[in-house]
């Protein structure tokens, strides 16, 4: 049942949610470009400048791990790979400057994103297992929450305010 105490709970799990994926985020940040500069020092040729459109960090084994670009459209993108070559994290810096990371399951299916949009309001959405929006958050640029439920077939069940 969707009482207001019920509500209120599950935000405050959400906000908790969404403050713990930024830290993931600049945490992945620091450590990938932790990783990369030492891999630059530690060869036995150094260069000031590495230019390219698209790099990929492969493992021991060659398979790609970590990929980087920008797109065509002026995005620029990092994504991360697991073991058995499934994209499992998205990052992305749009054209217009605002940023997302994604989240996918062990089938690719996105699961969770953190976004923001133009005006740099917050917003973070969950997908079912189908990749259909199931929950929606956001903090509005005039600073009003709004929260939104639909079902599989992506019709409104619940909205606040």
């Amino acid at each position: 049942m969707l009482s207001l105490p019920n509500i209120e709970r599950r935000c405050e799990q959400l906000e908790r949610t969404l403050r713990m994926s930024w830290v993931v985020w600049v945490v992945s940040m620091v450590l990938m470009a932790l990783l990369l500069l030492s891999g630059f020092k530690q060869g036995t040729m150094q260069s000031e400048v590495l230019v390219t459109r698209q790099l990929v960090i492969v493992d021991k084994m060659g398979k790609p791990r970590i990929k980087m670009g920008v797109r065509p459209d002026g995005a620029a993108w990092i994504a991360l790979y697991d073991t058995y070559g499934r994209r499992r994290l998205g990052i992305q810096l749009r054209p217009d400057g605002t940023p997302a990371v994604k989240l996918h399951d062990a089938n690719e299916t996105p699961r969770a994103t953190l976004s923001m949009i133009s005006g740099g309001a917050p917003y973070f959405k969950f997908y079912h297992v189908d990749g259909s929006e199931r929950v929606n958050l956001m903090v509005r640029s005039d600073g009003r929450p709004w929260f939104y439920l639909s079902d599989a077939k992506g019709q409104y069940l619940f909205e606040v305010p």
